[in-house]
């Protein structure tokens, strides 16, 4: 089930800037992104980095899994430092570090919000029953990447409590967060992609929590929401009658690495930057 729902509603449909949006919006989360990476210089190699060992974790098998999954808390190690200066609900001099539980856990809520979202949108609404296996599935995801079992709730109905409660409390653009959404909704591409990043960018506004959107500034984006209109009820009308290989390429494809051409593209976009 985590297979199907990153290969034709995540991947497939340009959920990643959603997913950077939300995690962002954690003043914690931004300052550690901000400080101890070179998304500035090179982003699209960072993100080339970020989706290659989410894509092993999900599509590769259990070896490969667990071999990226080591890579990415060897990584969360290193990154530690302090605020300085109040952030939301944060005062300055607070302790930040990537393998903090609570951080942790505030990313992969926003990649398990951003599937579900992303596949009920654009594919279909899937069972409640499905829906829970999802979740269920990804809580083995996020114990890989170090997430204790008491910091993820037990069932989808518990996540989207706990989600909603941490939407109304911790959210706050900080500088960083605005360098992050920024890059994340303009990204630097060829004349030629730009269509194709305008398209996502009102797709990543239209289906952001209005919390996040209101702490961006983009509650007014009216056209995003029109876009969706209009794009959404085609896609769930042509995505199921796709042919099964061009499904897999454009989701994920063991010929092309996971990712299908989607990966492909930010590969390429990766090899352009410094």
């Amino acid at each position: 089930m985590v297979r199907q729902v990153w290969r034709e509603a995540v991947v497939a449909l340009g959920g990643l800037p959603r997913m950077l949006l939300i995690e962002a919006a954690h003043p914690l989360v931004a300052t550690g992104i901000s400080g101890h990476s070179a998304f500035r210089v090179s982003p699209w190699r960072r993100l080339m980095s970020t989706v290659h060992a989410y894509c092993t974790l999900v599509f590769g098998t259990r070896a490969e899994a667990d071999g990226a999954a080591e890579g990415i808390r060897s990584r969360h190690a290193t990154v530690r430092g302090r605020l300085d200066r109040r952030a939301g609900r944060f005062p300055a001099g607070t302790a930040y570090a990537a393998d903090d539980p609570d951080l942790l856990s505030w990313v992969h809520a926003a990649c398990v919000d951003t599937a579900l979202v992303m596949y009920r949108t654009f594919v279909r609404r899937l069972s409640p029953e499905l829906e829970e296996e999802f979740y269920g599935e990804m809580q083995v995801v996020g114990a890989l990447l170090g997430i204790p079992k008491a910091s993820m709730p037990p069932t989808l109905d518990d996540f989207y409590a706990d989600l909603c409660a941490r939407l109304a409390e911790d959210p706050c653009a900080t500088p960083a967060a605005r360098d992050i959404a920024e890059l994340a909704l303009n990204p630097p591409v060829p004349a030629e992609l730009r269509p194709l990043t305008a398209l996502t960018k009102a797709v990543t506004i239209a289906t952001l929590p209005r919390e996040i959107r209101a702490v961006y500034g983009l509650e007014r984006e009216l056209a995003s929401r029109l876009v969706l209109a209009a794009a959404a009820p085609s896609l769930r009308v042509l995505i199921p009658f796709l042919p099964r290989q061009a499904r897999l390429l454009w989701g994920a494809s063991s010929r092309r690495g996971p990712g299908g051409i989607t990966f492909g593209l930010v590969a390429a976009l990766a090899e352009r930057d410094p």
